[in-house]
């Protein structure tokens, strides 16, 4: 078999500081819906943003240790459902500018990465759990014109990620499940062809698209949307069912802990508290991963 690109996706916010943990409370689904899952008031959540301070952050470390393994590119979120932003955005005070740790990780990470060979993308949630005009459906007049503001928000944030790390070889798009955003379809396309535009030759993955009548990934005409399939997370195609895989490039997603992408106090992430710990998990995954996605 062809042996393919393999990624490493460094998922990081707020989300890291509780791991899961919430009043001596341990909440299996996932780490980063931790917010959800505990109910905690948004005031109480974003108020973490003054706990984070990942001092021993070491993006040139991180990056020395994916060239060795082979990584060819990697994907940091730049922006999770909790709508905290790991870059210094004019279009919120919800940033790591406004932390403790003050540094841009996005702009440590891209330059370090790079030197290293290695293409970064960025991961970035539409849904946002932050934005007082996040709505998870249009069902009246002044939610129209209230998503209207947030799409504008979203626009703005993604045109100034493009502009301000020109590197960025890819967007990686996710939170666009919810009736809201299939309602709005045209913002979909819109947002590809302006990265596209901001940076010609940005590959968008399937993830973000929705056409007219609500469709996600393929449109109604059974038409992939975006420059490849990114459907499949934590499995892989099936043999017999997804055959039509061989017809475009596609992106299979795996966790280390299952249904987890952030950082637990328990399980297997528990142990990666530290990038070399972190790599020791890779070293397993990555043989494997190279061969199958």
């Amino acid at each position: 078999m062809e042996k393919q690109p393999v990624r490493a996706i460094h998922p990081l916010g707020l989300y890291a500081i509780p791991g899961g943990v919430w009043n001596g409370k341990t909440y299996n689904y996932a780490a980063e819906f931790l917010k959800s899952s505990a109910r905690i008031p948004t005031s109480t959540w974003d108020s973490l943003m003054y706990q984070f301070n990942p001092q021993q952050f070491d993006a040139k470390a991180w990056a020395k240790m994916a060239k060795k393994l082979g990584v060819r590119y990697m994907t940091i979120t730049t922006k999770h459902h909790e709508g905290f932003c790991l870059w210094p955005s004019r279009y919120t005070d919800f940033h790591i500018g406004n932390t403790p740790f003050r540094r841009d990780i996005l702009k440590e990470l891209v330059e370090a990465y790079n030197a290293e060979g290695i293409d970064v993308n960025f991961y970035y949630s539409v849904l946002d759990w932050h934005h007082p005009d996040w709505r998870y459906d249009i069902t009246s007049p002044a939610d129209s014109v209230a998503f209207r503001r947030f799409l504008d928000f979203a626009g703005n944030q993604l045109k100034e990620l493009a502009t301000n790390y020109p590197t960025v070889k890819a967007f990686w798009f996710d939170g666009t499940w919810d009736s809201s955003i299939k309602k709005n379809g045209w913002w979909t396309l819109e947002v590809e062809e302006m990265l596209k535009s901001v940076r010609p030759g940005m590959i968008v993955n399937s993830r973000l698209r929705a056409d007219d009548f609500g469709k996600r990934h393929f449109d109604s005409n059974n038409q992939l949307m975006g420059d490849y399939e990114s459907g499949y997370e934590r499995r892989l195609p099936n043999p017999v069912k997804d055959l039509q895989v061989t017809k475009w490039d596609w992106e299979a997603c795996m966790t280390v802990p299952e249904n987890q992408w952030g950082t637990t106090a328990t399980g297997p992430s528990a142990t990666l508290n530290r990038p070399w710990n972190c790599w020791k998990w890779w070293c397993i995954l990555l043989p494997w991963a190279a061969t199958s996605s």
